[in-house]
């Protein structure tokens, strides 16, 4: 049923710091964004009163941003000025870890972003009634216009929410950890709610939106879109044992059945195209599930410590998995050691490889799942980032289409691995680490040298980038020490600019800012990406002279529909053509019919992607 309904204490701060007040000044235009974004051109000061606790804020010319709070004390009293100017911006994430009780915002603050969303257990917000940006009404913090809903505080202690008909937009884990409401009440207002805005709300049991409402609907308590085709959030606390997800949804939010621990069993639709990250992470009495034919991909963690679930379906079709999809289940624990695979997928090396191993993956396989092959050590976020130190070569099937990101990161004496020409996605930071690896030759099919690719291999000495090659990204070849020569044979790559792009000297310095150089050479056509990318840098470059482009026969650097008319038009012989050896698509040094045809097939290469095809789900 389609829902129609409309509908403090403080505890003392110990920390309280004082600075001296200047009048407020210009403000920052941008929503607050991680410290690691934020934008260059500030001075870092840390304010600490005991030790390793402290405020650390960036200063700009004309305002302050705090990027990270130390602070497991009662409280933070935050100023209105740091180091003489205005602190306005609160960075996403600043309140990470921590588990503050008391927070006073001051005036001068116009944007909290989602820093508040962190802090999971109940704190008391003050903010100042001069502030002008922001007011908490009833411990929950709004913009001042009452249009955005920034943060239900965690002590909330209503059991049901009746969001106001002024409000817009829900912001990212709005609602996080507010453990006390049963029901949240959607006006028709809301136009857009972020990501996790409900999250382990454990006595959640309905979201009920306004019938009015354009963007949102519910049924039977469950968030969806307006049409039913994206399910945005299923109440942790609802008491179905089963559900089944309508067959219009073709998408979910991340972490959507996170923590319904009554579910036992959950129906996908069936032309389900991915299960994104952590959507039935911890679901504790889920017991099975059946992969449905369509799906393509499996974000990381979609079932992690579902402590039941020990039936799975895999579907032949999935091609791509992330990290620790299944890792904390019944089903994973009772896996041999060994090679893992899931469906057509090779999920995991579950303990050690052998001494000197040679892993020949087997046929069929289509992908390799995220970190596969990294069996040894487990970083702060509990991922595998050191790679199998005893495998030496991997032998991969013709067929294999997909390497999930890190797949074989760190694996320090893997010299050898093939590329089938099916292959057409490696993911970032694969080989990073693989010190040994060398002659490594890339397939035609690889659209995209992903970032940090082949970082810090150290043993290869030249590659070539393919002739369709569209980009390659920030840290490919970052601090490759023995590479003399590079070789971009695509006239039209984007490049990363950066210098540590393509690089085998990477250092550091008196600012911690990177240095990078190259001391090879790098090769590829007149008036291409890969010169004027050499150019700047003052790397040496080496001209592989004119290019032809197969299918350009108007002969102006791109390949289109003009081409094909053109080339019509040459053999009804109704024209000419400015370039034929770019029209020689058969390369027999002859221009008919035939290559026309691979005309035809190029034109449709250029306007979708092979990958496009290859991710296709069966008829």
């Amino acid at each position: 049923m389609i829902m129609r309904k409309r509908q403090m204490s403080i505890v003392a701060a110990l920390a309280v710091i004082s600075t001296s007040m200047i009048p407020f000044s210009t403000a920052p235009t941008a929503r607050a964004i991680s410290k690691w974004e934020m934008e260059s051109g500030y001075t870092e000061y840390r304010h600490s009163v005991s030790g390793d606790y402290g405020l650390t804020y960036y200063i700009y010319p004309d305002h302050a941003a705090l990027v990270e709070v130390d602070w497991d004390w009662s409280g933070v009293i935050l100023p209105e000025t740091v180091e003489g100017v205005p602190l306005t911006t609160i960075a996403d994430g600043a309140f990470y870890g921590e588990s503050t009780l008391y927070i006073s915002i001051p005036s001068t603050v116009t944007d909290l972003g989602t820093s508040l969303g962190e802090l999971e257990r109940p704190f008391t917000l003050v903010i100042d009634p001069a502030n002008e940006s922001y007011v908490n009404v009833d411990d929950v913090i709004y913009t001042s216009d009452m249009t955005e809903l920034v943060r239900c505080c965690p002590g909330y202690k209503q059991e049901e929410m009746n969001i106001p008909d002024t409000v817009k937009k829900i912001d990212e884990q709005a609602f996080y950890k507010c453990e006390n409401i049963k029901t949240i009440n959607i006006p028709a207002s809301v136009e857009e709610v972020g990501l996790w805005s409900f999250g382990d709300c454990s006595s959640l049991e309905a979201i009920n939106v306004d019938f009015n409402n354009e963007r949102f609907s519910s049924i039977d308590g469950v968030l969806f879109n307006e049409n039913q085709s994206m399910l945005y959030q299923y109440p942790p606390n609802k008491s179905n044992t089963s559900y089944t997800i309508p067959n219009s949804v073709d998408w979910m939010m991340r972490q959507a059945f996170q923590n319904c621990d009554n579910l036992e069993s959950v129906k996908l639709p069936k032309y389900f195209r991915e299960i994104s990250y952590r959507c039935f992470a911890e679901c504790d009495k889920l017991n099975n599930i059946v992969i449905p034919e369509w799906v393509e991909e499996i974000d990381s963690s979609a079932f992690q410590n579902c402590s039941s679930l020990t039936d799975i379906t895999f579907s032949e079709n999935t091609k791509k998995y992330g990290s620790e999809v299944f890792d904390g289940t019944p089903w994973y624990d009772n896996q041999p050691e060994g090679a893992i695979y899931t469906g057509a997928v090779l999920y995991k090396i579950k303990g050690n490889l052998p001494p000197n191993t040679e892993f020949v993956v087997k046929e069929g396989t289509k992908g390799i799942a995220e970190y596969a092959f990294c069996t040894e050590g487990l970083n702060s976020y509990g991922f595998y980032t050191s790679g199998d130190s005893n495998l030496v070569k991997v032998v991969l099937p013709d067929g294999i289409e997909y390497i999930g990101q890190c797949a074989f990161h760190n694996c320090i004496n893997l010299t050898e691995i093939n590329f089938p020409e099916s292959l057409y996605q490696i993911s970032n930071s694969v080989f990073a680490g693989c010190e040994k690896l060398n002659n490594v030759a890339l397939p035609e099919s690889l659209a995209i040298i992903d970032s940090t690719l082949f970082s810090g291999c150290s043993s290869i000495e030249e590659i070539t980038v393919p002739e369709y090659a569209e980009r390659i990204e920030w840290g490919a070849f970052e601090g490759c020490e023995s590479l003399k020569k590079i070789t971009i044979l695509s006239l039209e790559c984007e490049i990363e600019d950066a210098p540590e792009t393509i690089c085998n000297i990477c250092d550091y310095d008196a600012n911690f800012n990177t240095t990078a150089s190259f001391t090879g050479t790098i090769y590829g056509y007149d008036n291409s990406t890969a010169q004027k990318y050499a150019e700047k840098y003052g790397y040496k470059f080496e001209s592989l002279g004119k290019s032809y482009i197969k299918g350009d026969c108007n002969d102006d650097g791109t390949v289109n529909i003009a081409d094909a008319v053109m080339l019509q038009k040459f053999l009804l012989g109704n024209g000419s053509l400015a370039e034929w050896k770019n029209a020689d698509l058969c390369e027999d040094e002859r221009i008919d019919v035939f290559d026309m045809v691979l005309m035809r097939q190029l034109i449709v290469y250029r306007m979708e992607p092979w990958h496009i095809y290859l991710d296709r789900a069966p008829a």
